[in-house]
């Protein structure tokens, strides 16, 4: 009895399935044509004008009483009719690279529109009445002249999203500071000196970016923005982060390449859920060491400060994966380096590093290591055991030998060597099955040892 119960319970799910496919799917059909548009206007919802080489908006649109979405891409429209008002139904506009530099008043009547994408135009300002959209969620002026961010924006409580990146912005209006809705601010490239204290205001941020400025300092009230998890603020001028800083508990991805930080602040073990940090060609002398206590942290970029040394001052685990120390003054890796035992890829190029520290072959996982241009006389013990390494750069050192240890790295396939004065390579390294590219250029192998190598190890391209 329970055998026919299940079969006919199984009969069931498969008829109600069958049943389900066959009911219609009501979906939206995108009309890419006027004239087809206009031929059935009662059922046009989303038109798709785009590529069209219009010059003149296509007013036909008006007759299509139902219509929602209207993208109007890449033609050549220069003037936006007062007329758009009465599509009353609007849900989405999108008119990008074309060639408008302004828009009538009465776009303020479109009060349905949640989505307003006007990248790539000549637009110097926008309208008062662009404060009267009361649904507006998402607007995108990107690639415009815009020289302020228009004032009225900060009327719109509903604003969710905007993005005016790329354009000749100087000043933000407190008024932005309104916006308690918003998530994202996309504000890169543009000429901005400063950022107003009432960016603290915007409790839902989550996404900031304002790379490529001229800003000089971040305001400390940035510290109230609790839910902000992802900031770009690359290619600026800033010399220090305010002390609030390390109240963005969740951040997880920071770039801050290309600044002129000097120092960082104190705290930054609370930030526990960063990720990602970048800090490339700064001035950084030095690095706190309650950095490493970040659990969540597995990319750390650091090239090209100024960093004399790189401590390592706790026992534990450290999960970074990633970790570029070149183009510094690094002298010497310190003890404890090992315990880096999730790192995967690690650059240490462009340093003084005269010797690795003996707990190097405790970095497991390493997959990459590039440590050219240093001052390294051997690579010895401290390489046994990096069984997972597939490509190394030891280029412009001081290396005289490649030992016995080579032959314990039995997944490497790229290694380069050249220039240094290595005079002997040990004969293990046949035993490296997979190795592809060995770049010997400017040794003193000595001719035998090159035949050798040749001979011995035919699957791999040797280059000398």
């Amino acid at each position: 009895m329970n055998k026919y119960l299940s079969k006919l319970f199984t009969l069931a799910i498969i008829l109600f399935a069958l049943c389900f496919e066959a009911l219609p799917q009501h979906k939206v059909i995108v009309y890419t044509s006027l004239e087809a548009a206009l031929a059935k206007p009662n059922d046009v919802v989303h038109l798709d004008l785009s590529h069209n080489d219009l010059y003149k908006f296509p007013e036909q649109v008006f007759q299509l009483p139902n219509l929602k979405v209207l993208i109007l891409n890449s033609n050549k429209l220069s003037v936006l009719p007062g007329s758009i008002e009465k599509l009353t139904q609007l849900e989405i506009l999108e008119i990008t690279r074309n060639l408008l530099k302004d828009l009538p008043g009465e776009i303020g009547k479109l009060t349905n529109l949640k989505l307003l994408n006007l990248a790539n135009n000549s637009l110097t300002v926008l309208p008062n009445e662009i404060g009267s959209l009361p649904n507006l969620e998402k607007i995108i002026l990107s690639g415009n002249k815009l020289k302020v961010l228009p004032k009225p924006l900060g009327k719109i409580k509903s604003l969710k999203a905007i993005y005016a990146f790329n354009n000749e912005i100087a000043k933000i209006p407190n008024d932005i500071g309104k916006l308690n809705k918003l998530e994202e601010l996309f504000l890169s490239q543009n000429k901005l000196k400063h950022l107003p204290n009432a960016i603290g205001n915007l409790e839902k941020l989550e996404k900031l970016k304002v790379s490529e400025n001229q800003l000089a300092n971040l305001p400390r009230r940035m510290g109230k923005l609790g839910k902000l998890t992802h900031f770009e603020c690359s290619n600026n001028l800033i010399f220090t982060l305010p002390e609030t800083f390390t109240n963005l508990t969740n951040l997880s991805f920071v770039d801050l390449t290309a600044n002129k930080l000097i120092e960082l602040p104190r705290g930054l073990n609370e930030m526990t859920k960063l990720k990602k940090l970048l800090l490339a060609r700064n001035s950084l002398v030095s690095i706190p060491s309650e950095l490493l206590e970040v659990k969540e942290l597995t990319y750390l970029d650091l090239e090209e400060n100024q960093l004399i040394e790189f401590q390592i001052k706790i026992d534990e685990k450290i999960a970074l994966e990633y970790l570029n120390l070149s183009k510094n003054r690094i002298t010497m890796i310190p003890p404890g380096f090992g315990n880096l035992s999730s790192l995967v890829e690690l650059n240490l190029s462009k340093n003084y590093i005269l010797k690795l520290p003996p707990d190097f072959n405790m970095l497991k996982k390493l997959e990459i290591l590039t440590i050219n241009q240093n001052r390294l006389m051997g690579l010895n013990a401290e390489f046994a055991g990096l069984t997972e390494l597939r490509e190394i750069n030891a280029s412009e050192n001081k290396i005289q030998r490649l030992g016995t240890e080579l032959g314990d790295l039995i997944k490497l396939r790229k290694a380069n060597f050249s220039e240094n004065p290595i005079s002997n390579i040990d004969q293990s390294i046949a035993k490296i099955q997979q190795l592809q590219d060995l770049i010997l250029f400017n040794t003193k192998l000595s001719e035998e040892q090159l035949n050798w190598l040749k001979t011995n190890m035919k699957t791999t391209y040797v280059v000398f």
